[in-house]
């Protein structure tokens, strides 16, 4: 008998298959950002949580973004 059958395939489509840009912009107008300084923020964001789990020794993070 052969093991269990695959049921479901889940693929992650932001970015690859969907262009986001005019979303990251909208949300970069709202307080008055350019969408660089948007990403650019939420990269910082990104970058000091995975630092502070890398600290915390969770292995959520290596400490790079």
């Amino acid at each position: 008998m052969l093991g269990p059958a695959i049921r479901a395939v889940v693929l992650d489509v932001g970015e690859c298959l969907v262009d986001e840009t005019r979303r990251y912009a909208a949300w970069a107008d709202r307080p008055g950002f350019r969408i660089g300084g948007l990403l650019e923020l939420s990269g910082l964001i990104l970058n000091a949580n995975a630092n502070a789990n890398a600290d915390a020794g969770t292995g959520e993070g290596d400490g790079e973004a």
